[in-house]
C-alpha cells in the first residue's frame, strides 16, 4: 500500500526525472528507489515512467498520481505542524516592497486583535515566494506580480504606483511628461530577476517595443536610488519607497504620458491550503483594512 514515504520518493523521482539523484536525496540505494516505484506501479496496475535513452518520461498516469500525491503530502505536513505546535503560527511570505510599505502595520494590527498567534515572515522575490507556497514552506504570500503556477490563487488587496526616476541633471528631469519610447537606449538600473518590479518593467518595455540599456541589476532598492542620485542611470521603482528622496530633490519623478504604472498587490495561497481560522482572519484583515 502506498505510504507517505513512498509518495515522497515518487514525487522526487517525478520532479528530478532521475533515480540516482532521488536515491542520494533520500540516503538510500538506487534499487530501493526503483522498488518503491515498481510497488506503486503494481498497486495501481499502471506504468508510471517510460525509459528512453536512460531518461525517465512520466506517463499521464504519473501526472495524475503526482497531483494527488502533492495534495496528500501537503495535508500530512499541515497535520504534523498542527499536532506539534502549541502556538498557532502563520508563515507569511512578502516581497521587499510590501514588507517595507505595508507588512509591519498589518502585523501590528493583527497582533492587536490576535495576540496569541505567531507570525513568521520570509522576505523574498515573487518567484521564490510562489515556489515556497507550492512546496508548503509558506501558508500565504503577498506579491505584486502575476502567478506562475495554476495551483495558486490570488485575491487583490491593495495597489500602488511605480514612478520613473531620473537624476536632477538628466535632460528628462525638465520635462513634465514623456513617452515611454523616449527611454530607448538610455542607461537603466533594474531590480534583480524574479522581483515583481523587474517583471513589471520588463513586461512594459516588451509590450511597447522599448529597449533600454541595462547597466545595473540589484536586489537593493536603496542601492538603485543612490545610483540614480549619482547620475549613473534612470530607474522605475515604487513611489512609496522613494518618497523622501523625491521630496528632498535627490531624484526627480517623470510622468509617462502613454503608460500607466499602477500596480496591484495580491494575497496568494495554494488552492488546496487548509484555511484555518487564524489564516482566514489574517487574509480578512489585509483585504478589509489595507
Amino acid at each position: 500500500m502506498a505510504t507517505i514515504h513512498s509518495l515522497k520518493v515518487f514525487i522526487c523521482v517525478y520532479q528530478k526525472r532521475n533515480i540516482s539523484e532521488t536515491a542520494r536525496q533520500f540516503y538510500c540505494s538506487q534499487p530501493s528507489v526503483s522498488r518503491i516505484i515498481l510497488d506503486l506501479e503494481t498497486e495501481f496496475n499502471t506504468v508510471l515512467f517510460e525509459r528512453y535513452h536512460r531518461r525517465l518520461i512520466p506517463t499521464p498516469q504519473a501526472d495524475q498520481l503526482y497531483r494527488h500525491a502533492e495534495r496528500i503530502i501537503m495535508d500530512y505536513q499541515e497535520m504534523e505542524q498542527a499536532m506539534h505546535q502549541k502556538q498557532e503560527t502563520i508563515r507569511v511570505g512578502s516581497t521587499v516592497t510590501i514588507s517595507n510599505i505595508l507588512l509591519p502595520s498589518a502585523i501590528h494590527s493583527f497582533h492587536a486583535e490576535n495576540p496569541d498567534i505567531r507570525i513568521e515572515v520570509t522576505v523574498n522575490n515573487g518567484a521564490n515566494l510562489q515556489q515556497a507556497l507550492m512546496d508548503n514552506r509558506l501558508d500565504v504570500a503577498l506579491i505584486e506580480d502575476s502567478l506562475h503556477f495554476p495551483d495558486l490563487q490570488t485575491m487583490e488587496f491593495c495597489k500602488d504606483e511605480l514612478v520613473l526616476l531620473v537624476p536632477p541633471s538628466h535632460p528628462l528631469a525638465h520635462k513634465n511628461s514623456i513617452s515611454i519610447h523616449d527611454l530607448n537606449g538610455l542607461p537603466f538600473l533594474k531590480r534583480d530577476e524574479g522581483s515583481a518590479v523587474r517583471e513589471y518593467t520588463d513586461h512594459i518595455f516588451r509590450e511597447n517595443g522599448v529597449q533600454v540599456d541595462t547597466i545595473w541589476q540589484s536586489t537593493s532598492t536603496r542601492a538603485i536610488v543612490n545610483a540614480v542620485r549619482e547620475g549613473l542611470g534612470i530607474t522605475v521603482l515604487p513611489y512609496q519607497m522613494c518618497t523622501q528622496d523625491i521630496e528632498q530633490g535627490y531624484v526627480i519623478p517623470v510622468t509617462l504620458a502613454d503608460v500607466s504604472l499602477t500596480r496591484h498587490y495580491y494575497v496568494v495561497t495554494h488552492r488546496q491550503k487548509i484555511m484555518t481560522e487564524a489564516l482566514s482572519e489574517w487574509i480578512r484583515l489585509l483585504t478589509v483594512h489595507l
